[in-house]
């Protein structure tokens, strides 16, 4: 379903209303899927946000651009190569208006994202490795 399996209510308990959890939890229909094993989208996804590019803060990376991203908790080590795929990512719970800097495809194979563009979490990286490279030449 994309969702954190959380909900929350900034309010105290006290002072919540049926209404209040009506607005945060899904409706019946979405329930009944989940018990049967099936999947269904909630939160509902949020596919008419736009993105005001004009007024977000410029980024270091380019798409297609090789990075390093931190992945791991040793400085040294905790690093992996890989390629920009998208700026300004989104997930669809998400709320409104919050943004990844990047989506990154690591060397790998997995896709991640950097919550921030700042060299403790991502980093200009070295080209690809030798056989990545090959697998992208056009045959002759």
């Amino acid at each position: 379903s994309g969702g954190s399996g959380m909900l929350g209510i900034p309010m105290e308990v006290k002072d919540v209303k049926p209404e209040h959890v009506k607005t945060v939890f899904p409706p019946n229909e979405i329930l009944t899927k989940w018990h049967a094993g099936e999947d269904a989208d909630w939160p509902p996804l949020d596919e008419d946000y736009e993105l005001d590019e004009d007024n977000m803060p410029r980024l270091r990376f380019v798409l297609g651009q090789r990075v390093e991203c931190r992945i791991g908790p040793d400085a040294v080590t905790g690093w992996c190569g890989g390629t920009v795929t998208q700026l300004w990512y989104r997930e669809a719970n998400w709320p409104p208006g919050s943004f990844a800097p990047y989506q990154i495809q690591l060397d790998d194979g997995r896709m991640i994202f950097a919550p921030q563009d700042v060299d403790q979490v991502i980093r200009s990286g070295p080209q690809a490795p030798a056989a990545q490279q090959a697998a992208t030449l056009p045959d002759n």
